[in-house]
């Protein structure tokens, strides 16, 4: 398909409402929309009016503008419900990953180059290096204008090893970082012993992990759940 390019002007609150009764939207309080408009993007709330739209741009019979705004509230409140869900699943997931391979190989197993995966080059061709991107993410964090307390009191009081032990410094992972992690052991048995936890396969626990992840993101983004 040929590009073309982009020319659709900004348009006011009012003439956003003037757009969706122009495509058959029922709208009996023109001011109250607008007002919802002024707080929910016309852009954001469009992607809610998909579902009553059997063809596009031109609205099912009888809907009205209460019909997609609670779709809209329904899934904010659905985004809300997954992320207490996902907070308590993330913790667990974290507080299983560094108590195992502390056990297994010390406080320090995330420095420890020799339980990831060598370097490779992605599908689109730029070279991945799993253990190094974890230590520059780390380094960052732990030199932060603003780093966590318990990270100034790790340096301010130690001096061997130069980083703090993993159940500090795998705190400061992000969840697509630890899915990440995961994903990048090198050691198979390491994999099933995490996952032995949740009495799945490790690929199958690796597949939910990414799954978890995702779902997060479009929840903490706000994005449609």
């Amino acid at each position: 398909m040929a590009k073309k390019v982009y020319a659709k002007p900004p348009l006011s609150f009012q003439d956003q409402v003037q757009t969706w009764v122009n495509r058959g939207l029922q709208v009996p309080d023109p001011l109250r929309a607008q007002s919802y408009l002024s707080h929910i993007s016309y852009y954001r709330l469009s992607a809610y009016c998909l579902p009553f739209q059997t063809v596009k741009d031109k609205f099912n019979k009888n809907t009205t503008f209460d019909d997609v705004l609670s779709l809209y509230m329904f899934d904010r409140e659905l985004r809300l419900l997954i992320l207490d869900a996902i907070e308590r699943i993330e913790i667990g997931l974290r507080t299983q990953i560094i108590y195992q391979l502390a056990h297994k190989y010390g406080s320090h197993w995330h420095d420890n180059s020799g339980l990831f995966i060598a370097p490779y080059v992605n599908k689109k061709g730029d070279t991945v290096d799993p253990f190094n991107n974890l230590q520059t993410f780390l380094q960052k964090e732990y030199n932060s204008t603003d780093p966590e307390v318990f990270i100034n009191h790790y340096f301010d009081n130690y001096h061997t090893p130069p980083n703090p032990p993993s159940w500090m410094a795998i705190e400061l992972v992000t969840i697509g970082g630890l899915s990440r992690l995961y994903s990048n052991l090198v050691i198979e048995a390491d994999k099933k012993l995490i996952a032995s936890n949740y009495k799945v396969p490790f690929f199958v626990f690796e597949s939910w992990f990414h799954a978890i992840t995702h779902l997060r993101n479009l929840c903490a983004h706000h994005c449609r759940v």
